[in-house]
């Protein structure tokens, strides 16, 4: 039986070592993004003092924030949209746009997005950063 991956970083690794990171596949959200969020808040928890009262809405704004950049249209090998039974296009979980998101390098046990995402990232009622 195969190690699973446990963090985050062992996650990107595995999906850039795959070739995910180019080809794009369909990621399972509950595995991926829910604790990629919740890394994301605990690196932003230890930057900045984040009161209690926040710490739950700074963990569903990452989830909006990777949900919004990932998850896209599916495209067949001629690049056409899959659309779905209903006549809507069909969409997924990205493999590529997941792997942007974050550096090619990761340094420490952090994990951080890249500036261009972060700034992205919606700041209200939180202290600078």
């Amino acid at each position: 039986m195969a190690k699973q991956p446990n963090t985050t970083q062992d996650k990107l690794e595995l999906i850039r070592a795959n070739g995910a990171d180019t080809q794009d596949t369909t990621l399972d959200w509950n595995t991926v993004a829910k604790p990629a969020a919740y890394q994301l808040n605990v690196t932003l928890e230890d930057e900045v003092s984040i009161p209690l009262s926040m710490r739950g809405i700074c963990y569903k704004r990452f989830l909006g924030l990777i949900g919004s950049e990932c998850i896209v249209e599916m495209k067949d090998s001629e690049g056409k949209t899959i659309l779905g039974y209903d006549g809507n296009p069909r969409k997924h979980f990205s493999s590529v746009k997941f792997s942007g998101m974050f550096p090619k390098k990761l340094t420490s046990t952090k994990l951080k997005l890249q500036p261009k995402v972060m700034k992205r990232y919606k700041r209200d009622g939180l202290p600078a950063f």
